[in-house]
Formats: C-alpha cells, structure tokens, sequence
C-alpha cells in the first residue's frame, strides 16, 4: 500500500470502521483526517507521553504498531490522545512557516554575498 491519500483511501474504505491507533507525527494529521473521513475512530496517540514506546530500544516500527494495538483495545485513554488542528489552520500556519523561511534565506543569502564582496574590497548597496 503506498502512503498516500489515494493509496489509504482505496484500502481504507472496503473496511468496516474500525479503531485505528497512529503515532502523532508529521502525517498523522491527513491520515486522521482520512481515516475519520471514511467513518473510523482514530486515536491519535501522543509518543512522548508513552514510555513502552520512546524508551524502546527495538526501534521497530513492527512492534511500536503492535503495542499501539494492544492499548487502543485495552485502553485508549493510555494513550493520550492529541487532537491536530484543524485543516484551514493547518493551512495559515504552513503558509506563514513557509513565508519565514523564504525571508530568513533571502536574509541569509543577502548577507553571504555582501560578506563575499567584503573579502574582495567591494560593498554592496542596501538596494
């Protein structure tokens, strides 16, 4: 199965809903919001505040998805579940992420080349 919408989509919706335990992390927003989309619950579970997994020194994602398993059936509370923003949220914030680090590389660079010129002797003007 690939890790895409469609991908999870075309597996996802032949399945009676079902729970679903995933690790927070910088997909599980779109799985999430799939996965519930299609009428699954979905917990997401917050890995900092799981020992049996961030202290696990197997470090394999095979066993991390079984003990996820295991306290979603007996427990879901255990796993102190996070709620990810909402979408248009999600939207602004990438955008003005995104827009920060176009300034700090331009910021970047300008100082490069003035620093670079600098060591020739020449300077640049502000515009």
């Amino acid at each position: 199965m690939v890790t895409t919408p469609n991908g999870f989509e075309g597996r996802f919706k032949r399945i009676d809903p079902c729970r679903f335990a995933i690790e927070a992390g910088g997909q599980s927003a779109w799985v999430d919001e799939l996965l519930t989309g299609l009428g699954h619950e979905v917990v997401v579970a917050n890995p900092r505040r799981l020992r049996m997994i961030y202290e696990n020194h197997s470090m394999s994602d095979e066993v991390d998805a079984e003990q996820l398993a295991r306290v979603a059936r007996l427990d879901p509370s255990l796993l102190h579940g996070i709620e990810h923003r909402k979408h248009s949220t999600r939207v602004d914030l990438g955008k003005a992420r995104s827009r920060d680090m176009l300034v700090a590389t331009r910021t970047t660079l300008i100082n490069h080349v003035r620093g670079q010129m600098k060591s020739f002797g020449m300077k640049l003007g502000t515009r």
